[in-house]
């Protein structure tokens, strides 16, 4: 009985979903503004499905896939592109030190990231712009993996 109110839970509140449902109903209306630049929903859903796509071809659907966060569209586009995969997202500071990098993808688990940023032995992704077809939508327990600053500085 709870893993079937869970589960009803998790498909009313699912992000992606929800996006998705914006995107049909307001195709042509602002989803973001970043740094004087706007896209609609329709550009910023196709953007995130190209790279989705690349994600889901490489083989690392459903895996943590981390990334450079910025204040950038391309951020956000490669958020919703992660969690389409099925995946969930592991932001790196845009402030590095690949060092730390290197540490945070080790301790989570990372094969591959999105974005123009590269680490020895993670498969990189490209983030261009494209547009890409709708596809399955896949779907995971997990969102995202966030590492502190604290003192272990683990997730």
């Amino acid at each position: 009985m709870a893993e079937a109110w869970l589960s009803d839970m998790v498909e009313q509140y699912d992000p992606i979903r929800s996006f998705e449902a914006t995107v049909a109903r307001s195709p042509s209306r602002p989803a973001m503004r970043v740094r004087g630049r706007t896209l609609t929903y329709v550009q910023l859903n196709g953007w995130a499905d190209a790279i989705a796509a690349r994600i889901v071809r490489s083989g690392q659907g459903g895996r943590r896939i981390a990334f450079v966060a910025r204040k950038e569209a391309s951020s956000y586009a490669a958020i919703l592109a992660i969690l389409k995969a099925g995946g969930s997202y592991v932001p790196l500071p845009e402030e590095g030190p690949p060092s730390r990098w290197a540490s945070m993808v080790e301790q989570a688990g990372i094969q591959a990231m999105v974005g123009p940023a590269k680490l020895e032995g993670v498969e990189t992704l490209p983030i261009t712009e494209d547009v890409g077809m709708p596809g399955v939508v896949l779907h995971s327990e997990e969102a995202y993996v966030l590492f502190t600053s604290g003192s272990t500085g683990g997730p």
